[in-house]
């Protein structure tokens, strides 16, 4: 995922093209997290895990290939590699969840890690490799290594047969909290996607220093994501996830729309703004996956499904959509299209107001 945005800007791919691969891509691989998510949660975790780490390192072969078609089979395999990943992970660490943590925020924190520095990483062992990144793969064979030999915690499973309706019962109990949660995802992922996805563009239109447009802005944005769900890792256990929501939400607007219509400020200066945007755009998708995981605990691993996998596969195709947006404006294609994408961000807001009370329903 972080690597695209500059890759396509590398290859000069047309900005159109590039949102359509990406939206395919993303889609395709999302949808099918929450099918992933009930076979995490019937007993699979561990083959998931290995099976979505192996097959997310196609997006290191990017580099070998031309070919329109060629460059989608790979960023399909990349992104069913990663939906594989992420709803058995989050249920596994669902399992360490307190009163006192939030282990969800702490594992979307450091996960944001690999994404804030892949860009730069990726930039890097092209210029040393000829302009291929592939060696990438061997410290990902020593994690597969870790994880074929490691034993997880045991899975509270019921050996009664599986009914999809016994299954989807706490789901139904609270379906208006979920579908708000849901739309919530969508709207606040997506733009985050399309910021992302021209990040690089919007850099170099402003004249930025080679090193941020090259990287280095993505590396400040995502990190900041990282910072910011460290220091506010416990606030929504506090506070309460409806306040943590708007607050991130609101901020994200306007920080979002002065980043685009005010000038950078010179040299490394921009980077603590940069920093500082990404923690407000980021915060929103753990707090929504961690308010799913407590309403529904049964089933952790097909919550994250659902509101990662269903709502993200809806969220890649806000990119796809903006490159066809950027191509209808003449001038600052780039920053115009995010602002009125921006606007998602309005009814977001008011889903999140109107969420009812954080309470368990009793269920027969």
């Amino acid at each position: 995922m972080g690597i695209w945005p500059v890759y396509k800007t590398m290859a000069s791919i047309d900005i159109a093209m590039a949102g359509l691969i990406m939206g395919i891509a993303v889609f395709t691989g999302d949808i099918l997290q929450v099918g992933f998510g009930i076979l995490s949660d019937r007993g699979h975790q561990k083959k998931l895990l290995v099976l979505g780490l192996l097959t997310s390192a196609a997006a290191l072969f990017l580099t070998f290939t031309s070919g329109l078609w060629s460059v989608l089979a790979l960023m399909l395999l990349a992104m069913i590699g990663s939906s594989s990943f992420h709803p058995s992970a989050l249920g596994l660490v669902n399992q360490f969840r307190n009163s006192k943590n939030n282990p969800v925020l702490l594992f979307s924190a450091f996960g944001t890690l690999g994404l804030a520095l892949s860009q730069i990483v990726f930039i890097r062992f092209t210029n040393l490799f000829g302009g291929h990144a592939h060696p990438l793969i061997v410290p990902l064979i020593i994690i597969l290594f870790f994880w074929l030999f490691h034993r997880l915690p045991t899975q509270q499973i019921e050996k009664k047969k599986f009914s999809l309706r016994e299954f989807f019962t706490p789901f139904l109990a609270h379906k208006r909290s979920l579908i708000l949660l849901y739309i919530t995802q969508v709207l606040c992922y997506g733009v985050l996607l399309a910021v992302m996805f021209m990040l690089p563009d919007i850099l170099q239109y402003k004249n930025s220093s080679p090193w941020l447009t090259w990287g280095g802005g993505h590396m400040c944005l995502i990190f900041g994501s990282m910072i910011g769900m460290l220091l506010f890792s416990s606030l929504s256990e506090r506070i309460g996830y409806r306040k943590t929501l708007l607050g991130a939400i609101l901020s994200s607007f306007i920080l979002l729309n002065i980043f685009l219509f005010s000038p950078l400020p010179p040299g490394l200066l921009s980077t603590p703004f940069l920093a500082i945007l990404g923690a407000a755009l980021y915060l929103t998708t753990p707090v929504v996956i961690s308010w799913g995981n407590k309403l529904v605990p049964e089933s952790p691993s097909t919550v994250s499904g659902l509101l990662m996998g269903l709502a993200w596969a809806l969220s890649s195709l806000v990119p796809g959509l903006s490159g066809f947006i950027a191509n209808s404006f003449s001038t600052s294609p780039y920053t115009m299209t995010i602002s009125l994408l921006s606007l998602l961000l309005i009814p977001s807001f008011f889903c999140i107001t109107l969420m009812p009370s954080l309470e368990r329903k009793v269920y027969n």
